[in-house]
Formats: structure tokens, C-alpha cells, sequence
């Protein structure tokens, strides 16, 4: 112990005696280190971290597709469900559906989000309430007993976490609920629920041709993912004979709970890691430059130590003691660095990640990050330590100051190229996620948002189950909307683009014509209130759009989408043809299905992000069905958000106890739909304009280092003749030489890495030629400048004082 803390002292006292060294050194770590540790604290919390239930990764979520109809995992049909529950491969298996009720009494009205779940939901995820009870399956089949279970958050926000609330009860929607449980604190699933309350749903009633059902399982001890999968595709073909009608090319599909969560955040922050960990590489064959360098420099000192008898063993662990101490001060102010990185990170994605509220740095953060240091200490320190350690280290107190060992130099250029070649990687990557949040920006919605507020309003079926006075809410909202000032139109919608709400897909007919495949015709369905077309400044292109006179007793009508006519009409007018839509959502709303008259072709609009492509949607007058939930939309001429008190006002003159929730600009919610891509376009980018500065940095070095080391060779050829543009050139040639090695290097590594990037990727292909070719002329651009610095000092040499010193 005492020879470590020896050595350890000598080590300190080495690098305190290179100040300049050991800084750069350090902050290369730092940077390096908090990078890792930032990203990885965030990847711990999101995919590594398990969910908060009892043996989560039990836990399946189970979907129903319908490939030939181009359709992705859509949620599951009730009547379905109840068979699916027949499966072995689970030992329970819960349905439930997310839902917004209006909190009343004791103060303004407020939307609580709602989970509806069956008797089985709190058993099947495994946890259970801090107080009282949850669900019995007699309440959800039989009584249909107003019964609610409430959220931590809720129970201490509304009743000051008194125990004897149970029993209690509270207004949603106008009706008494009974408070029969209290959730533990964090417990939120579904949809980050405040409460939960009985779906009232059973075998007798449930349907087959609504598939709304969000279903969850928990595998039986003994069963896996794809055994559960196996036996639901069976039940699922058993169906499709039995009720063809409704079931037909209707599949399974399963997904783990946790893939379900973060599945959408998964590729992007794999990416990140694998570009920190580069980034993290570089560092390392950029640091052991440093030390090869800086071991130049200490030859006489080593060779000295080597003849006064020190072994290859005890030089080789100084050095790397050396390394390990800068690795450990690096380590420490990384350490600093990414506990802010967090924050940063978190607020970079202009929306919630799911988790990373908790992405401090834990336990497991600080193990991670001990490791890296530990390894890269030894990364960039064991091969210089090795190399400089030989015992050909005595001939250079035979061969003079000035002689460098041979291979050093050799080594170096490896190095300087290996970082050429991985920042390459990175930078093409960089460009390509740029090119993709570009095409993104560049992508016309369909619609304008300036100048749009948008919000959202439920009505309670209790008071609103009547078409009757639904229209006459619609009526008197819009029109008392209308007459603020400074508002040029508004409207109400089931769902506003990019805004959320309720979306519906579902099959129609074409009156007189039957479809070419025998496969059934599938549109978004979108009811819409007069005015709705104007708000958004969605284009007319045939017809007319929809007025007062598109009552519940006039001629039913619809407005479609181009895409509609290009899939369905491509060579017919199809203003006059008729078609049939029907659909139901129980206490949402719906409308009859009956023919209805084509009246008009409006275009193609994005709904739910900018890279979806687009599907054939029907509009449909909210007047001629019931629906209660809506997303609002005002134009207005001033600025939006001063309308927002008066809108306000507006909806509680009618209907005080109604909440008004999720009031913001629309174009934010444009802006949110490429959150993801711009959270990692500007990561990454980050991360490769870091490795870049990095790889410069390695050549700068090199070049320099040739040239401080060939002085007296450069002094004697120009003494002897040689033009300074011979020796400018022969610098430039061997620099660019490593350079040009380092870009084909790196560019065949992008080719085959970038396609890792491809569901990142909108508008631009994994291998697109443009991007390679900008990265690489750049790069090489930059490296000629970073050549040209040290290349121009030697072109200063004093051939007569080189000649004096020989």
C-alpha cells in the first residue's frame, strides 16, 4: 500500500508538472464522460428501469390488425376480447380504455383523466390500493354501480389525503360516484389516470365491429411472447370463420407493456447511445495521441529510468497510473457535466419522455460511469504506456535528443485515421437526420395554423345524451364565439390535426359499386361543424363544404378527401355519388348508417404527423349525428391566446360546469409533431460536431508533431535547394494521404451503420449519395485548413540555423 501511494505521488507530481497537458487531457474526458453518463441516465430511466409493476416484463399488450386493409395495431373489439381471455398461454388478462370526465364541486371545473377498466385491470398489473378496494366483477357485470376508485395525486390534492374519504362521494359529470379505493403514490397507468372507474361491459353486450378496447395480459409463468402469440392467432382465424362479417383479415398482434411505453422513443435513443459510445472512442484514440506525444517529449527521462534498472513492468504502470489519474479527474467533472445534461436533455425534447422524470443519476448511473473512466484510462493509456516502455528506450540516450524511436510516428497516423473514419460515421449520420427534419419542415400540412387556438370540450352524457340539445350547444358556442371580437370564424371537430382527440377509422360502401378486390373500404371518419374548413384553411377542390341547412333531418351528406377520389373515383365525378358509413362509440356518440350524398372534395391534409402518409377521409356534419367530445378551433385576426378568458366565458354562459382544457396555439402542436426528429437531429449532430472537433484536433496534432520532429530535415533540404512550396507540399501530401484514408475508411463505415438509422429517416435514403458527398468534402476542407496551420510553420525554418546546429 505504502509503494502505491508512492507512486501515486510521483504520478501527481508528473502531471502537475504538465499543466497545459493535463488540462486538455481532463476536459476531453469531461466532455467525453458527461455525454455517456447524460444519455445513458436517460436510457436507464425510459428502457432499463423496469415499470413499476410486479414482474413487468409479464406483462403483454395485446392489438388487432388488418394488413390487407393497410391498417397498423388498432385496439381490440370487446366481444373479441372475451374470447382472447380463453387463451392458456395467460394467467388474466384486463381490458380498459382511457377517458376524460369533468370534476365538479368545490371549485372551477376541472377534466380529470379517467381509466374505464374491467373488474380484472388492478389484479392482472399487480398492484394494489393503499387503501380500500378496487373493482368486484358483480359491479362491472351486473349492478352497474357508480363506483370510483382515486389516484394518489388526487386523493391528496382534492381531500388533503384523509383516510376516511372512502365511502365519500364526488360529481363527474354531473353524477355521484361512490369512492371505494385509493391508489398507491405513482401509480397512473392507464394514460397517467387520476382515477379509475368500472367499464360495465359483459360478454351478452359486448360487440365485434367497434374495436375501441385497450387489452393488456399477464403470460402464465410457464409462457412466452410468441407461444401466447401462437394460440391468440389461432382464436383470431376461428373468428374470421365464425363471424366473417366483422372479423374477416382481422389479426393479433403483442407487444411487451414496456415496448408499448417507449416504443416510439426506443431507435431514437439506441442511436444516441451508439453515438456517445463513439464519441467516447474518439476521445480515447485522441488522448492516446496526447500521450505518445507527450511521451516524446519524457524519452530521455524513461531511457534514464531504464538504465538505473526499472523494468518495462514499473515504467508501463506509471505511465497508465498516469492515464488512470487524468481518466479519474476527467471522470469526476463528466460527473458535474451530465447531472445538467440531464436537465437539458429532458427540456430538449419539448415534450414528456415517458420516465424521465426519474432519470437522475442513480446507482446504477454511477456504476456505468466507473466503468467508463476505468476503461477509458485504460483505453488510452495501455498502448502509449506499452509503447513507450520498450527497452530500445536506452538507444536514445545513445542517439541524441532529437531521435523519436521508431513506429511512433507510424502509430500516431493509425490513430489520426481511426478518428477520421469514426467521426465520418457520425457526421453522416448528423446529416442525414438533418436532411430529414428539413424535408420535415418542408412538407405542406394541408392546413394554416397561424393565428388558430385550439382546445378541448366534453359534454356529459347524462345532460347531453339527446341530439337535440347537443346541436343546440354546437349552435349557441359557435355562434357566441363567433361574435367576439377580433374572431374571424370557429369550429368544432371530433379531433383537430396534430391536436389529439378522438380518431375513427372504419368501413364504407360506395353505393353501386362493389370493390375490385372483394376487401372492404376503410376511411378516417371526421365529424366536423360548419366553419371547419374555413378555421383550418383547408382547400376546396370540388362541391361545397358544409352550412346551416346540413341539419339532422335534411339530406345526409359528406365532404371526402382527395385521397378518397384517387383510391375510389379516379376517373368519376364523384360529387352526387352516394356512400354508407356507420359507426357507434357508445357514451363518445355516432351516427346511422344510411346513404349519404357526396356534396364535396376538399384536400389531403396531415393528421397526425408530417411524415404519415395519407389515408381517404370522410367529414361529416356534426349536426346530423351525436357526438360529445370536441376539440375546439378559433381564428382569430389579434392574437389568438388574448381570446382565451373569452372563450372561456363563452363555453360557461352555456354550460358552467363544463372545464375548457388543453387551450394552446396550433402551430405548437405542429411544431411538438417533429419534436422527436429535432431532439435527434440536434443530439446527434452535437455528438458529431464534438467527434469532428476531436479528429481535427488528432490531425493537427499529427501534422505538427511531423514537423517539429523533421525540422532539422526540412532546415538541411532547404539549405540544399528546396523551394518552400516543396516542402509546404510534401507536409500536405502525407497529412491529406491520412486524411483521404480516414474519409473512405469512415464512408464505407456510414454506408453499412446509417442503415440503422432508417426509421429515423423521412424523405432521404440511408445511403444518400449528397449527404456522404457534403460530409466528405467538407470534412476534408476543414482537415486541409487544420494541415495548412502547422504545414506554414514549417515553411518558416532558417535553413542558416539549422545548418549552424548540425
Amino acid at each position: 500500500m505504502a509503494e502505491m501511494m508512492r507512486e501515486l505521488r510521483v504520478a501527481f507530481r508528473s502531471l502537475v508538472r504538465s499543466p497545459v497537458f493535463s488540462l486538455v487531457v481532463i476536459l476531453t474526458m469531461a466532455l467525453a464522460v458527461g455525454a455517456n453518463t447524460a444519455i445513458f441516465s436517460v436510457v436507464n430511466a425510459v428502457l432499463l428501469r423496469p415499470l413499476p409493476y410486479p414482474e413487468a416484463d409479464r406483462l403483454i399488450t395485446v392489438w388487432q390488425a388488418s394488413p390487407a386493409q393497410g391498417a397498423g395495431l388498432q385496439p381490440v373489439a370487446p366481444a373479441d376480447y372475451y374470447d382472447y381471455r380463453e387463451a392458456t398461454a395467460f394467467e388474466g388478462m384486463t381490458g380498459y380504455h382511457p377517458w376524460v370526465h369533468t370534476l365538479t364541486g368545490g371549485g372551477e371545473p376541472v377534466a380529470v383523466r379517467t381509466g374505464v377498466v374491467d373488474e380484472a385491470f388492478f389484479g392482472v398489473v399487480g398492484v394494489p390500493p393503499a387503501h380500500g378496494r378496487t373493482f368486484r366483477a358483480e359491479e362491472i357485470h351486473a349492478s352497474g354501480e357508480k363506483l370510483v376508485v382515486l389516484g394518489h395525486d388526487l386523493w391528496q390534492g382534492r381531500y388533503g389525503g384523509r383516510e376516511n374519504v372512502l365511502g365519500e362521494a364526488l360529481l363527474l359529470d354531473g353524477e355521484p360516484y361512490s369512492i371505494i379505493g385509493v391508489m398507491p403514490k405513482g401509480y397512473d397507468f392507464p394514460y397517467e389516470s387520476a382515477l379509475w372507474r368500472p367499464i360495465h361491459l359483459s360478454p351478452e353486450t359486448a360487440r365485434r365491429d367497434f374495436q375501441y378496447l385497450r387489452v393488456a395480459g399477464r403470460l402464465a409463468p410457464e409462457a412466452t411472447q410468441p407461444s401466447a402469440l401462437t394460440e391468440l392467432q389461432g382464436i383470431a382465424e376461428r373468428l374470421e370463420q365464425a363471424h366473417p362479417e366483422t372479423n374477416r383479415e382481422r389479426t393479433v398482434r403483442l407487444s411487451s407493456l414496456a415496448e408499448q411505453t417507449h416504443g416510439d422513443l426506443r431507435p431514437a435513443l439506441l442511436v444516441l447511445v451508439g453515438a456517445v459510445a463513439m464519441v467516447l472512442l474518439i476521445a480515447c484514440v485522441n488522448l492516446a495521441g496526447l500521450m505518445l506525444a507527450r511521451g516524446v517529449g519524457r524519452q530521455n527521462e524513461l531511457a534514464v529510468r531504464s538504465a538505473l534498472g526499472a523494468s518495462r513492468r514499473q515504467i508501463s504502470f506509471r505511465l497508465l497510473l498516469e492515464s488512470l489519474l487524468l481518466a479519474f479527474a476527467g471522470g469526476a467533472i463528466g460527473l458535474m457535466l451530465a447531472a445538467f445534461g440531464v436537465r437539458w436533455l429532458v427540456s430538449l425534447s419539448h415534450r414528456p419522455i415517458p420516465g424521465a422524470e426519474g432519470s437522475l443519476i442513480d446507482g446504477r448511473v454511477l456504476w456505468m460511469t466507473l466503468g467508463v473512466v476505468i476503461a477509458a484510462g485504460f483505453a488510452f493509456g495501455l498502448l502509449p504506456a506499452l509503447r513507450l516502455s520498450r527497452p530500445e528506450l536506452k538507444d536514445f540516450l545513445r542517439a541524441g535528443s532529437r531521435s523519436t524511436g521508431t513506429g511512433l510516428p507510424r502509430l500516431r497516423a493509425t490513430l489520426v485515421v481511426c478518428q477520421v473514419g469514426l467521426a465520418v460515421i457520425l457526421l453522416v449520420g448528423a446529416g442525414l437526420l438533418i436532411r430529414t427534419f428539413l424535408n420535415l419542415r418542408q412538407v405542406e400540412p394541408g392546413f394554416r395554423t397561424a393565428g388558430v387556438l385550439a382546445a378541448q370540450i366534453a359534454l356529459p352524457p347524462a345532460r347531453y345524451g339527446e341530439a337535440a340539445r347537443t346541436n343546440a350547444f354546437i349552435d349557441g358556442l359557435l355562434e357566441a364565439i363567433g361574435a367576439l371580437p377580433g374572431v374571424r370564424s370557429a369550429s368544432l371537430s371530433l379531433a383537430l390535426p396534430m391536436n389529439g382527440g378522438m380518431t375513427v377509422d372504419n368501413v364504407f360502401s360506395i353505393e353501386g359499386r362493389e370493390t375490385s378486390t372483394g376487401r372492404e373500404r376503410v376511411a378516417f371518419l371526421r365529424p366536423v361543424s360548419p366553419g371547419f374548413f374555413d378555421t383550418l384553411g383547408i382547400q376546396l377542390l370540388a362541391g361545397r363544404t358544409f352550412d346551416k341547412r346540413d341539419r339532422e333531418l335534411a339530406q345526409q351528406v359528406v365532404v371526402v378527401n382527395r385521397a378518397l377520389i384517387e383510391s375510389h373515383f379516379p376517373q368519376d365525378d364523384p360529387i352526387g355519388e352516394f356512400i354508407t358509413v356507420g359507426a357507434s362509440l357508445g357514451s363518445l356518440g355516432g351516427f346511422d348508417d344510411i346513404p349519404r350524398e357526396i356534396v364535396g372534395v376538399v384536400d389531403d391534409i396531415k393528421h397526425t404527423g408530417l411524415s404519415e402518409v395519407t389515408r381517404p377521409e370522410i367529414y361529416l356534419p356534426l349536426a346530423q349525428g351525436t357526438w360529445r367530445n370536441f376539440q375546439l378551433a378559433v381564428r382569430s385576426e389579434t392574437s389568438p391566446l388574448s381570446q382565451v378568458d373569452a372563450m372561456r366565458e363563452a363555453v360557461w354562459a352555456l354550460d358552467e360546469s363544463l372545464p375548457v382544457t388543453r387551450v394552446r396555439l396550433l402551430e405548437e402542436d405542429v411544431a411538438d409533431s417533429v419534436a422527436q426528429p429535432r431532439f435527434s437531429m440536434i443530439l446527434l449532430t452535437l455528438f458529431a460536431g464534438l467527434a469532428c472537433l476531436l479528429a481535427l484536433v488528432g490531425v493537427y496534432g499529427l501534422v505538427a508533431f511531423t514537423v517539429a520532429r523533421r525540422s532539422h530535415e526540412m532546415g538541411v533540404r532547404m539549405a540544399l535547394g528546396a523551394r518552400r512550396r516543396d516542402v509546404l507540399s510534401m507536409i500536405f501530401r502525407q497529412g491529406m494521404t491520412l486524411v483521404g484514408v480516414g474519409l473512405i475508411l469512415g464512408a464505407m463505415g456510414a454506408f453499412g451503420l446509417s442503415r440503422l438509422l432508417g426509421s429515423l429517416l423521412f424523405g432521404t435514403s440511408p445511403t444518400d449519395w449528397a449527404t456522404f458527398a457534403w460530409v466528405l468534402a467538407i470534412f476534408a476542407v476543414v482537415a486541409w485548413v487544420a494541415t495548412a496551420i502547422p504545414a506554414h510553420r514549417a515553411t518558416r525554418v532558417d535553413p542558416v540555423t539549422v545548418l549552424r546546429e548540425t
